[in-house]
């Protein structure tokens, strides 16, 4: 070969290899330069979600504060009411004992009375014998 062919064919080469060499940096610009706008995405990503993630979990912690008050709350009116129900069912059966104890008291009475008076059937077994409270039946035969 020539001497000019074999410098022609070194400068094609050279050439050749200037090309792949700005290629190359080209494309490593171009990536640096991605990588960086990823970089300020990702910053600007991070701070907007920080600033707006703060101020929604401030909020959403209030609302379960209230509601956890709340629910304290209620939970106390329920106690009030349940101990006022229980407080009401004991004055209850304290009434009905005592409405009880009145009724055999007046009873015992009435049987005693029945006994003593020579008027009336002492067999007269039926509830309403003798009495005066307004409850008696019409049938008085029993008491004549």
């Amino acid at each position: 070969m020539e001497d000019s062919t074999v410098v022609w064919v070194v400068i094609g080469i050279l050439v050749l290899l200037a090309l792949i060499a700005a290629a190359v940096m080209a494309s490593r610009k171009s990536k640096e330069r991605n990588l960086e706008k990823q970089r300020s995405e990702a910053h600007s990503i991070r701070q907007e979600a920080s600033e707006h993630s703060a101020t929604t979990v401030r909020r959403q912690e209030a609302e379960a504060a209230e509601m956890e008050a709340t629910a304290r709350k209620a939970r106390a009116e329920a106690d009030v009411h349940a101990a006022q129900a229980e407080r009401l069912e004991a004055e209850a059966y304290e009434r009905d004992r005592t409405a009880t104890q009145s009724r055999e008291e007046v009873d015992e009475r009435l049987h005693h009375a029945d006994t003593i008076d020579p008027d009336t059937d002492a067999t007269d077994t039926s509830p309403d014998r003798g009495r005066d409270d307004g409850t008696e039946s019409t049938d008085t035969s029993s008491r004549r």
